[in-house]
């Protein structure tokens, strides 16, 4: 790999951004919130219920939320100080997807969670549950940031305590066809392919379950793949290939994506340790990814059914205690 340009001059907004506030919970939880209403509706009248949850939220924010919630910082003029290297990337971004590496351990040319607020792909993603693989082993952090599509990526001295970003050449596209399938037979053996500094990803995908189809053509494909339409639960493509081959998305791989070919439903493949691979023939394809777990189909259910259940439940309890309170005084003795 490498470097095409230091971008400090162009854009002179670039700081290190250390010890930002560590995030904190809400002080209350939706979860607690319903147990709060379904206690105050079996326990108390009904118009004592908003008097309790005004004084439950004024004592949340002001309490251990105050900081958090009623910051000094204006938020505009925060992400402000980094509005030049941020229009810089948004621009480039326009025609081409591309991810950026934003920090380089406390060293952050980036805020956190900032590529949420600005539509940034960052190397570093968001989530609050950490996968287990996310990044694959490479031999080197530059070889990590190629095939992870990383264009951008932050540049510590760390002698002056200054930093700097820099444009990457030789990273791997979004998107790429290869013709050789390496089939590991355990987590340890396609870790030790990925990092043999002389492995090949733009030839060849590490697999840990065979795919449909082994191929074994090393040749570097001609092939080009177009992304149509890029969303957050939805992926379009157009892919032509002269010869079949897999093609390697640099997307981390996650169940509950779904895949089709020419409108046939394809499987998803792991590939690269993290990394997704759809197997396709020789010649043009409309290829589309979606997000759609049964999880999430069957947790709506059960959520619908408890909600149902609980104010059904919630309803006949009242029903209850009216019936007694309107009783004949001789039937309560």
């Amino acid at each position: 790999m490498s470097v095409a340009g230091v971008l400090t001059q162009s854009c002179p907004d670039v700081q290190v951004l250390l010890h930002a506030p560590p995030y904190r919970m809400p002080p209350m939880s939706l979860g607690e919130l319903w147990f709060v209403i379904i206690l105050a509706v079996l326990t108390i009248p009904v118009a004592a219920v908003p008097v309790i949850f005004v004084t439950v939220q004024f004592v949340g924010v002001h309490g251990s939320g105050f900081d958090q919630y009623n910051g000094k910082v204006n938020p505009d003029e925060y992400y402000a100080r980094t509005a030049g290297l941020v229009n810089m990337i948004t621009e480039d971004g326009k025609t081409e997807l591309f991810r950026v590496n934003s920090r380089d351990g406390g060293a952050m040319i980036l805020d956190r969670n900032q590529g949420m607020v600005d539509r940034i792909f960052l190397m570093e993603g968001y989530t609050p549950l950490g996968l287990s693989r996310f990044l694959p082993p490479m031999s080197t952090w530059d070889r990590v940031a190629d095939i992870m599509n990383a264009k951008y990526r932050i540049v510590v001295d760390r002698e002056t305590g200054s930093i700097s970003v820099r444009k990457a050449e030789g990273y791997a596209p979004r998107g790429f066809v290869v013709g050789d399938a390496l089939v590991a037979r355990s987590e340890d053996e396609a870790r030790a392919a990925l990092s043999d500094p002389g492995f090949d990803y733009m030839k060849t995908a590490v697999f840990e379950d065979p795919p449909p189809v082994i191929l074994r053509d090393t040749a570097t494909y001609r092939s080009t793949v177009r992304f149509d339409s890029y969303d957050l639960n939805e992926i379009r493509l157009s892919v032509e290939t002269g010869k079949a081959g897999y093609l390697v998305l640099s997307e981390v791989y996650y169940p509950g994506w779904r895949a089709t070919v020419d409108g046939v439903e394809t499987d998803i493949m792991r590939c690269d340790w993290c990394l997704r691979a759809i197997p396709l023939s020789a010649g043009r394809h409309a290829v589309v990814l979606e997000f759609s777990p049964p999880s999430f189909r069957t947790g709506a259910w059960i959520s619908l059914l408890t909600f149902g259940c609980s104010a059904a439940g919630v309803a006949l309890l009242r029903r209850r205690r009216g019936n007694q309170h309107t009783k004949p005084e001789k039937e309560r003795v």
